[in-house]
């Protein structure tokens, strides 16, 4: 008799054996892919989502004792497959204080070391050790330990009985040794180190210090320390997302159908497959739009679903609807689409050019003659720098919830998608591609790179390449302050010192400068809105077009709030980025969110403030000794309005003309920073060793 629980759903069914026995005949009637063994469901849920796989069977682990043992020996640790992270890392912690200077300690510090920056709190607390091993990743934190420490892999199976294997031999490309598809990983035995075969070694302990200086203020809430909006909701795990939002009944659920090929003409889709998947209730293409299927930041030059020619792989060529979030994204995996590849194909910048395949007008501000130049030169140099991409990581998932309100076709939208198309438009690129410029000048004159970035300091007047003369000028400054206070020059000298008495590991050390210009080229962009209502309790309702993306922008609008209405800060409240409150909002970016919006706040609070200010001064003393919440309550009986709309326009400064070969900007952020950093330049392990940064500027909080 047998006592595993078997649930059978829709689409999977669920196994939940409860000893080591029925898991070995459950492993053995259903080897390989036929089944798939689960404890923390965090890989199983990145493969079915992500990467499209699907199994048929689902094995749970979580209830089988013979899994979780934690045993010590005399010449060895045994961790059962099925201990969770956290019951490990508080077991090791037992033991070294237990073991005193016993050869395993520093197996055990080095596991606790590792263990500290594995995953979260929540996820060591579902992670199995075992989960670790069998899904061996490059990125792993434990198996560079396991590894080092000559662990061995006890694996059961029905057919092969009990046998250890070396985890190195396990992890090797090409798997030395492979696990059986009907194998079980039970423990994992770890052998202390004899005396003859121990490293000593060191590494320096890590430290930091900040140091920023105080300068007296104005304000009495700009500037001071405010405790970030969201702090509370975010580290309680209270805050809620879209997705987070209650469904309706007869919610339905939506999933993509994207392109599988990168550049082609779509020639059929068949939904027949997709159509019998239980609970599918419609495909939706671009014949469901043909009237507004384009869209576009300023230029509506893209499709919403592709017609005839998908661009890249991904492209969103059609959306499934189906009666469950499972269902519609397993469908969507099931349309078929009958391809013609197209040429060419372009993946590189170098491909691009060749192929002249340029995205919309050339601009270019042009300054000098760059052949004659290159002709009076004494020195000609060429390098090619190339900058890898980067992966959108985002932390909150992607989703829109769409809700019908009313029957005149009204649609509430809860959207948390998100459009990076790119970071920072190629200034970081671009920076890196001048300062390496310096760096090969510098190296080829044999001179040293701070000598090159002074010799080319812009200074007080100057006018940049764009046309704009600099005021307040202060990066040279900040420069000689930061040779000095960084203690520069006897520093560069200990990493020479340092760089001739060690073969393999090197240090640097450099300082660079930078400016900032703040806001968009584009002067129609320069503009924000705030809307501001005060109730006659005296709470404070605020609501702005920037977005909180963790930056503490809502923080600042507070305080800039508080400030100008003279209120305590806990008497405002921050309602969400909405189009019904401050419509036609410019997108968050370009550093310049915290000035336009901030000053649209502002003058929607002197409003208030103002009318306030007059109620005082045309009404007898006693009103000058008021708190605020009384304040407004006599202002709202005398019937004074309490709403106030803000709207900022930049200056005229943002103003560019390519044409004219003009980019200005209202004003720069200005900095230096020098940092020190060694590196292993056999292994690439790198520390940084000390950062040093100046920046004009006075805090907002």
């Amino acid at each position: 008799m047998t006592s595993v629980i078997n649930y059978l759903g829709s689409f999977i069914e669920w196994y939940r054996p409860v000893s080591l026995a029925e898991l070995l005949n459950l492993r053995h009637t259903y080897p390989g892919n036929a089944s798939k063994l689960v404890f923390g469901n965090t890989r199983v849920q990145i493969e079915t989502k992500y990467q499209q796989i699907e199994y048929p069977r689902l094995i749970s682990l979580t209830f089988i004792d013979e899994l979780k043992q934690l045993e010590r020996t005399k010449h060895s640790f045994i961790f059962g497959a099925g201990v969770t992270l956290t019951r490990l890392q508080s077991t090791l912690i037992l033991w070294k204080n237990q073991m005193a200077s016993d050869a395993g300690v520093d197996i055990c510090q080095a596991l606790l070391d590792q263990l500290k920056h594995f995953g979260s709190t929540q996820i060591r607390n579902v992670v199995s050790i075992g989960g670790n091993i069998i899904n061996p990743l490059s990125t792993s934190d434990l198996s560079p330990i396991f590894q080092a420490a000559d662990a061995l892999l006890e694996l059961h199976s029905i057919n092969s009985g009990v046998r250890r294997v070396p985890f190195r031999d396990y992890l090797m490309p090409h798997h030395c040794v492979s696990i059986k598809d009907d194998e079980i990983l039970v423990a994992i035995h770890i052998p202390f180190p004899q005396a003859s075969s121990a490293n000593a070694y060191r590494r320096p302990v890590s430290h930091g210090q900040q140091s920023i200086p105080e300068r007296p203020i104005n304000q009495k809430v700009v500037g001071s320390s405010l405790l970030h909006q969201s702090a509370y909701l975010h580290t309680t795990g209270e805050a809620k997302y879209t997705n987070d939002i209650p469904q309706l009944q007869n919610t339905l659920h939506a999933a993509l159908v994207l392109s599988k090929q990168s550049y082609a003409r779509i020639k059929h889709i068949d939904i027949s497959a997709a159509s019998n998947v239980p609970g599918f209730v419609s495909y939706v293409s671009h014949t469901d739009v043909p009237s507004r299927n384009d869209f576009g930041a300023v230029v509506h030059d893209e499709e919403v679903f592709a017609s005839s020619i998908v661009q890249c792989v991904g492209t969103i060529i059609g959306l499934v609807v189906c009666e469950s979030e499972r269902s519609a994204q397993m469908a969507s995996r099931l349309i078929q689409i009958d391809y013609e590849p197209l040429t060419p194909i372009i993946l590189t910048i170098d491909e691009a050019i060749s192929h002249k395949s340029f995205l919309g007008n050339e601009l270019q501000l042009q300054r000098g003659d760059l052949a004659t130049g290159f002709g009076n030169a004494d020195n000609t140099l060429e390098g090619v720098v190339l900058i890898g991409g980067q992966e959108h990581f985002y932390l909150e998932t992607n989703c829109c919830m769409a809700v019908p309100s009313n029957d005149n076709g009204e649609l509430t939208l809860y959207s948390s998608t998100q459009d990076l198309t790119c970071r920072s438009f190629g200034a970081p690129q671009s920076l890196l591609a001048c300062e390496t410029i310096i760096e090969h000048v510098a190296a080829h004159l044999n001179l040293d790179p701070l000598v090159v970035r002074c010799r080319n300091f812009y200074k007080e007047g100057d006018l940049t390449h764009f046309g704009q003369k600099l005021e307040r000028w202060n990066v040279p400054r900040l420069f000689d302050e930061l040779v000095e206070s960084s203690d520069f020059i006897r520093r560069q000298k200990s990493v020479d010192d340092f760089n001739r008495m060690n073969a393999y590991r090197k240090r640097g050390l450099s300082i660079l400068t930078t400016k900032r210009g703040v806001g968009y080229h584009f002067k129609s962009l320069n503009q924000a809105g705030a809307l501001v209502h005060v109730y006659k309790d005296g709470s404070v309702l605020l609501t702005h077009g920037g977005t909180e993306m963790g930056q503490g922008l809502h923080t600042k609008m507070v305080s800039i709030a508080a400030e100008v209405l003279d209120c305590d800060v806990d008497r405002i409240h921050v309602s969400e980025t909405s189009t019904d409150t401050v419509p036609n909002a410019t997108k968050t970016s370009a550093s310049i969110s915290s000035d336009i919006n901030g000053m649209a706040v502002r003058l929607a609070c002197e409003q208030i403030r103002e009318r306030l200010n007059i109620l005082l001064r045309s009404d007898n003393d006693q009103l000058q000794n008021l708190s605020w919440d009384d304040l407004v309550k006599h202002a709202y009986y005398k019937r004074i309005d309490l709403s106030a709309h803000g709207f900022y326009a930049a200056p005229d400064a943002f103003n560019t003309d390519f044409g004219q070969n003009r980019a200005n900007y209202h004003y720069f952020t200005q900095g230096a920073a020098a940092a020190e950093v060694e590196l292993d330049t056999l292994t690439g392990d790198w520390h940084l060793l000390r950062v040093d940064i100046l920046m004009v500027g006075v805090k907002m909080r």
